[in-house]
């Protein structure tokens, strides 16, 4: 879906959150205006435009790089559920003020705990007064991308808070410090340890790439360890640097230079570059983890004149016990040319990867599989409902999960499609492939062909939490968007967008609304979300006051399909029959009469 963007006579209004994120992003993709016949700009202002959808309604956005900025097909729950302009964080964490436990681009992070869970998290916050242009612009970047991000190896974006002063970014707490810190301690990684960790790094770096997503600063201390453990898992942090990226034509580069002088490519010194640029600096960390070294040494002029000559060797002692298949991919990392450079996902296939640095396979439990199935026999409602609580999950509540996700993610994207769902089933649980199919159209939230790893978490999870009333009474003040003690349909277009799954949104109503006054309070509410069977639904009430029949949500799916294929096969009789002018159509008209409620609507993914 492509939008018009044009020059607005007034600069955008409202909070930085709100400029970020004003409409359902499914409905919604941002495009900015094209230059010279390319599909991205450069140098535009970061205020003072609009962006355009289908229906001509014109919505302020900000601009916050040179590059094209789309973000389109995500759950808009995922982001509305998450960002808060109205509530303080006040009301949801306790911040440990005088204490931090990390700092990055954009400022100080800070440790926290959540008044729900009563789990740890990190928090930055930022006093928008004391933020120059430029800061706020990499604020923009950070918050906008971040809520983008959803994989086992990237830190999770809990909850964005902003008011007239402040933004607060609450995120996954990482207690096992960062990758730089082991390496102090451990002075250089065993060969095999080193593989396993590049890996990890690969696996996070891919995804974002597969995802349009470049993050340019790509160094030993933005990546964590989720505990102290020998075997914790790695996870990506720092998205200050990060953009949305689109390869969409040859002179469609990033420009800006950013990132950390001993891991920057050479490209981007010239200015010039696209998500290569990451690549080079893994190499970079890869090469400091197998000799506990940098690759480049000297002054800061020295270190960017080699970095520009690429000038780099295995000559030292430590690089004698190192095998040859480890430095051929340290070498085809740390390539001047970005284009004979390594992408991530020739990367993780390279034979020093796939030998030592892999995870043994892990088998795929059925109790997680049944999890899948009942959770894609459930209500739009619990569905919605789930999908938002996994992102309040902790590492150490979906710990076994991660590995499991990895597992059926046999194309390393950071998701999973649908053969890979029904190859698992088909083998697990012998159900047929039009069953799987339903279940994975349950699952795959963006209309995209793929489950994301929080849409995994959201239907795996009911069997391993408690769902106690703290929780659900803590899900209803979210769906309740504009806290009156009920929830309208304008709280659930806000909250969830005007469609979900495929559907109108007022279908929660109609399953939820038991006693038809148009509103769920907390009782149908949490009914409806306890409830792991489909509801029944009736149908508009008729005329003669006589109680419609009630019709299961996928029967009436049924029944749609099945009249769209009789209009179409009926459109088509009507063309044979006019070229043969003697065929009664009488019985395809009633087909066409029933057919013809039917919704013709598109629905944009």
């Amino acid at each position: 879906m492509r939008i018009e963007v044009k020059k607005s006579s007034t600069s955008p209004s409202g909070t930085l959150v709100n400029r970020l994120i004003r409409r359902p992003l499914h409905d919604i993709c941002v495009v900015f205006s094209t230059k010279m016949g390319c599909t991205q700009s450069s140098c535009l202002n970061e205020s003072g435009y609009v962006v355009k959808d289908m229906k001509g309604t014109l919505t302020p956005v900000t601009v916050v790089d040179e590059t094209v900025h789309e973000v389109s097909g995500k759950n808009f729950e995922s982001y509305s559920a998450r960002v808060h302009t109205t509530r303080a964080i006040e009301e949801d964490y306790e911040i440990e003020k005088s204490k931090v436990v990390g700092s990055g681009y954009s400022g100080p992070v800070r440790p926290g705990v959540s008044k729900l869970t009563h789990k740890r998290v990190a928090i930055k916050s930022f006093n928008k007064a004391m933020l120059t242009p430029k800061r706020l612009d990499f604020l923009r970047s950070e918050v906008s991308v971040y809520l983008l991000m959803d994989h086992p190896n990237v830190a999770r974006l809990l909850d964005v808070y902003e008011d007239d002063k402040f933004v607060h970014i609450v995120m996954e707490f990482c207690s096992g410090k960062e990758l730089y810190h082991r390496l102090v301690k451990r002075s250089r990684y065993s060969e095999r340890d080193a593989a396993h960790t590049a890996y990890e790094m690969l696996l996070a770096v891919n995804y974002l790439h597969q995802h349009n997503v470049v993050h340019r600063d790509i160094k030993l201390e933005n990546f964590l360890y989720e505990d102290p453990s020998d075997h914790a898992r790695l996870k990506l942090i720092d998205f200050g640097f990060s953009k949305l990226w689109y390869p969409t034509s040859e002179n469609c580069r990033l420009k800006a230079s950013c990132g950390s002088i001993q891991y920057v490519a050479p490209e981007v010194l010239k200015g010039r570059y696209n998500e290569k640029c990451d690549m080079w600096s893994l190499g970079v960390v890869t090469f400091m983890l197998l000799v506990g070294e940098p690759p480049f040494e000297g002054f800061e002029d020295d270190i960017l004149d080699n970095i520009q000559k690429c000038q780099y060797s295995f000559n030292s002692k430590r690089w004698r016990t190192i095998s040859e298949s480890a430095k051929n991919f340290v070498a085809q990392l740390l390539v001047a040319d970005p284009e004979k450079r390594m992408s991530a996902s020739d990367a993780l296939n390279h034979p020093w990867i796939q030998s030592l640095g892999t995870d043994d396979g892990v088998d795929v439990p059925v109790e997680i599989l049944n999890d899948i199935r009942n959770f894609a026999m459930g209500n739009h409602l619990r569905r919605a409902a789930l999908s938002m609580l996994a992102y309040t999950l902790t590492s150490d509540e979906i710990h076994d999960l991660h590995s499991v996700f990895l597992s059926m993610d046999n194309s390393k994207d950071g998701t999973i499609n649908l053969n890979e769902l029904v190859d698992v089933m088909k083998e697990k649980l012998n159900i047929s492939e039009s069953e799987i199919e339903d279940i994975f159209g349950k699952l795959d939230r963006s209309h995209q062909g793929r489950i994301e790893y929080t849409n995994f978490l959201a239907a795996t999870m009911a069997s391993r939490i408690r769902l106690h009333e703290d929780l659900i009474r803590h899900l209803f003040d979210q769906f309740d968007a504009d806290h009156n003690g009920r929830i309208s349909l304008g709280d659930l277009q806000s909250v969830l967008g005007p469609t979900i799954d495929g559907d109108d949104i007022e279908i929660i109503l109609r399953e939820a609304d038991a006693d038809g006054d148009g509103m769920i309070d907390y009782e149908e509410f949490e009914k409806a979300f306890k409830m792991t069977e489909p509801i029944n639904i009736r149908t508009t009430p008729s005329n003669d006051d006589v109680p419609p029949p009630l019709i299961p949500l996928d029967r009436q799916r049924s029944i749609k399909m099945a009249l769209a294929k009789l209009h179409a096969v009926s459109a088509l009789s009507r063309a044979t029959s006019s070229k043969r002018g003697s065929v009664d159509d009488s019985s395809i008209m009633q087909g066409s009469e029933i057919a013809a409620p039917v919704s013709d609507k598109i629905v944009a993914s």
